[in-house]
């Protein structure tokens, strides 16, 4: 996704966090459950913006490409994370309404659920950047090097497409149900599920490469935030538990994502031969010439 589009979507982002303040900001029971995923993923957008404007200043100033790179990086995590944070504020806020599930909701449901498969994809797609300390390192998978977006797809969303057939013409069956298969709370499970794959590709990818301190301590603090406020909302209104696994658990993975994105830098353009670098071998861990991950 160019810096454009990402603009485009987070004016999306804003209609979309203003719009759901005007349904469901009457009902407060309704509301306060997915307050928490709401007020902490705009703070995200709000990171998205600001790296956003920064990016281009340091454009416009000539700043180094490695500089340019990683802000660009770190935008883009902040970005695809707030929406994956919203994506679980409504999917929580429709879980509190009545057992009553309207076909809007159902639609709704499932539509948000794409979208987040989407925004963890690109998620790993960040990781996969050729341009990046180590180059892409694909993994090693029955013998033959793979990109952790199809792992992604094959291991985790075509499995998750099947549950989610399943449910749809469970929904609409003559039968009454569980409150755990209603849409929302279906379509909970599955973006765990995804959220639970981007952290499986992200660390695979990183686990090697230094930390950055301060991201990493603005992510511990961000998800802590969001646990505490999840699990206060939980104590105080007794919402459904089953959700608030789901929904925490998704949370973690996400943060886990974001943590382990944090430490990518960009390679340097050129060796110090004069030639450009070549990306590590598939499967194996950064050299010894790898830069130190840049601050924000």
């Amino acid at each position: 996704m160019t810096l454009r589009s990402n603009s485009g979507l987070g004016l999306l982002f804003m209609v979309v966090v203003f719009s759901t303040i005007m349904v469901y900001g009457n009902s407060s029971r309704v509301f306060v459950a997915g307050e928490p995923y709401l007020a902490v993923g705009s703070c995200a957008a709000l990171i998205f913006v600001l790296a956003s404007l920064a990016l281009r200043a340091k454009g416009k100033r000539g700043k180094p490409e490695r500089e340019v790179w990683l802000w660009r990086t770190r935008s883009e995590m902040s970005f695809f994370a707030a929406w994956q944070l919203l994506i679980l504020a409504l999917l929580n806020i429709w879980s509190a309404l009545d057992a009553s599930i309207s076909l809007g909701v159902l639609v709704g449901s499932y539509l948000l659920t794409a979208g987040f498969v989407v925004f963890s994809d690109r998620m790993i797609a960040v990781a996969e950047s050729p341009t990046q300390d180590g180059g892409s390192q694909p993994l090693d998978y029955f013998g033959r090097p793979r990109s952790r977006r199809i792992l992604f797809w094959g291991l985790f969303v075509i499995p998750e497409s099947t549950i989610a057939i399943f449910a749809i013409r469970w929904s609409f069956g003559a039968k009454p149900y569980p409150a755990a298969f209603h849409p929302p709370q279906i379509c909970l499970l599955l973006v765990a599920l995804s959220s639970a794959g981007s952290a499986i590709m992200t660390f695979q990818r990183y686990r090697t490469t230094a930390a950055d301190k301060i991201a990493s301590r603005v992510i511990v603090l961000a998800t802590l935030l969001c646990f505490g406020m999840a699990g206060f909302a939980q104590l105080v209104l007794t919402y459904s538990t089953y959700v608030y696994l789901l929904s925490t658990f998704a949370v973690a993975c996400i943060a886990t994502s974001v943590y382990w994105l944090s430490r990518a830098s960009m390679r340097d353009p050129v060796s110090p031969e004069g030639s450009p670098e070549s990306s590590s071998a598939g499967g194996q861990g950064l050299t010894n010439q790898s830069a130190p991950i840049g601050e924000i």
